[in-house]
């Protein structure tokens, strides 16, 4: 009973250490929510929704590696597609929404008021690429705290590890992004508003570099 108490706690110390170690987890949703002068709320939102789509992900490979005996090295070779796909996405989606940047902010700020209309941003593809590249971001741990209990056939102790590392995930994206709103809110962003795509896109950028290079290190160490 202890031991499966252990791993429940494990996976909620996993879920919350993977989330805050990876700035790629809430800064995209901070920077894009600045720029487009989203609300706290569909901030949060949208946060919510790309954090369940970063679980379902690895989820759906957990369940088939559990149901057709997949070896974990098969998993982890898996995993490594979908890191690169997802940090690819993420260089691709940055540079995009970078350069889109540099095209706004050389218009007036009549102009960038227009570009900011609420029209425009529900017709915005941003959120929706957002939960693709989460949807294919693996969670390099979840797997295998998961399949500890799946491999001595504990159904429900796999149930509780999934739910509690997954729940634990998604609360931690969403407190840090709220927390980063809020801070970003202290600071004098008002002067730089016409920079925000511009921003925005960097820092997307210079996470999906971090999540490639990361990413070939770990692959490198094991």
């Amino acid at each position: 009973m202890q031991s499966n108490v252990l791993i429940v706690l494990t996976a909620v110390g996993l879920g919350l250490t993977h989330t805050i170690l990876a700035p790629n987890h809430y800064l995209p949703f901070i920077a894009i929510a600045k720029a487009r002068n989203w609300t706290l709320p569909k901030t949060l939102f949208i946060t919510f929704l790309c954090s369940s789509g970063h679980i379902i992900g690895s989820l759906i490979i957990a369940v088939i590696a559990v149901l057709f005996g997949v070896a974990a090295s098969k998993i982890e070779i898996i995993d490594g597609y979908r890191a690169n796909i997802a940090a690819w996405g993420l260089i691709l989606f940055g540079l995009i929404y970078f350069l889109y940047g540099v095209k706004a902010a050389r218009h007036n700020h009549s102009c960038c008021e227009h570009i900011h209309t609420k029209k425009d941003d529900i017709k915005s593809l941003t959120p929706f690429i957002l939960f693709m590249l989460f949807l294919f971001a693996p969670c390099e741990a979840f797997i295998p705290i998961m399949m500890i209990p799946a491999i001595e056939n504990i159904p429900m102790l796999t149930v509780a590890v999934a739910l509690a590392f997954g729940i634990t995930t998604m609360i931690t994206m969403v407190v840090a992004v709220g927390l980063g709103y809020k801070g970003v809110e202290l600071l004098p962003f008002k002067k730089w508003e016409r920079y925000g795509h511009m921003i925005a896109g960097a820092v997307i950028l210079i996470c999906g570099i971090l999540v490639e290079v990361l990413g070939h290190v770990h692959h490198h160490v094991h």
